[in-house]
Formats: C-alpha cells, sequence, structure tokens
C-alpha cells in the first residue's frame, strides 16, 4: 500500500496536476500541488522503492519557492519547464533510482 501511495503520488496526482495547472497559467493551482506533493513525500525520505525521494522532493522544493517568490504575475516564465528547457537554473523534478544497498 505504501508503494502504491508513493507512485500514485509521484506519478499522477500532485505533481502532475501541479505541472498541468502550470501549463494552463495557473499559478495558485501550480503551487498549491506542488507544495501537496512535496509534503506527501516527506513520508518517504530519503529512499523508497529505489527512488530518491529526497532528491525528487528537493528539486520540487526549488520550483516552488521560485515560483512563489515569482508571483503570478511572473508565471509565463515557467512554462519553458514543461518544454524541457532550463529556468533560473531550475528544470523539471526527476525520478531517480538509486541502488540497492
Amino acid at each position: 500500500k505504501k508503494t502504491f501511495f508513493l507512485y500514485e503520488t509521484v506519478m499522477s496526482s500532485q505533481f502532475a496536476v501541479a505541472f498541468y495547472h502550470l501549463g494552463n497559467r495557473n499559478w495558485r493551482g501550480a503551487v498549491i500541488l506542488l507544495g501537496e506533493g512535496i509534503n506527501r513525500l516527506g513520508y518517504y525520505r530519503p529512499v523508497y522503492a529505489e527512488i530518491s525521494v529526497e532528491d525528487l522532493c528537493g528539486q520540487s522544493v526549488k520550483i516552488l519557492k521560485a515560483l512563489q517568490q515569482a508571483g503570478q504575475e511572473k508565471v509565463d516564465d515557467f512554462l519553458p519547464l514543461l518544454a524541457g528547457a532550463e529556468v533560473a537554473d531550475l528544470r523539471l523534478p526527476k525520478i531517480i533510482k538509486v541502488a540497492k544497498n
């Protein structure tokens, strides 16, 4: 059940929908869901199911903070992230698999 919850959080709900909202220029929705996704993953830190949850959260926190500091007026500045571009030293979070011990 824990593994399903992890994959649900990462793959389908909070993060995916947060970036969907960003693509629709819905700053508030992106910020709220990105924050919720980060909070939900806290239980799985630092590594769970061979995924570096700590790294995923760290990448996501950087984007969340940048969005919060930029505010609604600058949401368009972050749209290139969705096309794989780098924005202010940020990229979309990547899931990193770690080796088993």
